[in-house]
C-alpha cells in the first residue's frame, strides 16, 4: 500500500527467488489465502544479510483475469482498463495509517493514532460497459498525486474540481476484486496498481490477441 515499498516492483528488484524480510504489517484472510499488506509504517528488506529460507512449497496465485467491464463477475480478480468518465468528491475516514482499518482511539494493532484516509470512488468505461471503482489510500495517491494531508485541503478549499478536470477523461488500467453493492445491486471494483494507460502499448496487445 505504500509507494515507496511499491517501487521494487516497478525497478524489478521484487521478483521471483528473491528472499525478503518484512516487518511492521499486518494479515488478512481473502478468499482462503493469508495476505500480509504493509504500508508506509512497514518494511521490506531484499536478499537480507544472513537470513536463509529452507524448501519452499509454492502455491499457485489467484488467477487473475483480463476482461472488458461487461465480462465482470462477482468475486472474480479482474484487470481492465478503460477511460474514466466520472469521479466523485473524496471521503475520509479515521484509519490506521498502518492497516487502514476504521479506529477511534489508537490502532489495537499498531498502537498509532488514526490519520484521516481517502476514499476515491469513479466510473470507468472500456466501451463494453461502466463500472464503480473505489480506490483507497496510496492507490488515491497515484491516481491524484496528492497525499491525503494536500487532498483533504483541497476538498475543505473548494479546489478539488480543478484535479477533478484534469483526471476526468484519463485513460488508465488497474487490477482489483469485483464485489457486489448490495444496496445499489450493481458490481464495483476495489482497484489497486492503477497506473496511467499506454495507448500504443494496448493496440498491441489487442493485436497480439
Amino acid at each position: 500500500w505504500d509507494t515507496k515499498l511499491q517501487s521494487h516492483l516497478l525497478q524489478g528488484t521484487l521478483r521471483e527467488g528473491v528472499v525478503v524480510k518484512a516487518a511492521n504489517g499486518y494479515i488478512k484472510e481473502n478468499n482462503g489465502y493469508k495476505e500480509m499488506h504493509l504500508g508506509s509504517y512497514s518494511e521490506l528488506v531484499l536478499n537480507p544479510e544472513g537470513v536463509t529460507v529452507g524448501e519452499v512449497h509454492i502455491t499457485s496465485a489467484p488467477t487473475v483475469h483480463r476482461v472488458s467491464v461487461a465480462a465482470l463477475q462477482d468475486g472474480m480478480l479482474a484487470e481492465i482498463q478503460g477511460t474514466i468518465v466520472q469521479m466523485f468528491a473524496p471521503r475520509f475516514y479515521s484509519g490506521c495509517p498502518t492497516c487502514s482499518k476504521k479506529i477511534e482511539g489508537p490502532c489495537p494493532t499498531h498502537t498509532l493514532e488514526p490519520e484521516q484516509l481517502p476514499v476515491l470512488n469513479f466510473l470507468l468505461d472500456d466501451g463494453t460497459g461502466t463500472v464503480r471503482v473505489a480506490l483507497f489510500k496510496d492507490e488515491v495517491v497515484a491516481l491524484t498525486g496528492l497525499d491525503a494531508s494536500a487532498l483533504k485541503s483541497a476538498v475543505d478549499q473548494g479546489t478539488f474540481d480543478v484535479l477533478q478536470a484534469k483526471i476526468l477523461g484519463s485513460q488508465v488500467g488497474m487490477t482489483g476484486r469485483v464485489r457486489l453493492n448490495e444496496v445499489g445491486g450493481h458490481l464495483e471494483l476495489v482497484g489497486r496498481n492503477v497506473h496511467p494507460l499506454d495507448a500504443k502499448a494496448a493496440v498491441e496487445r489487442l493485436l497480439r490477441e
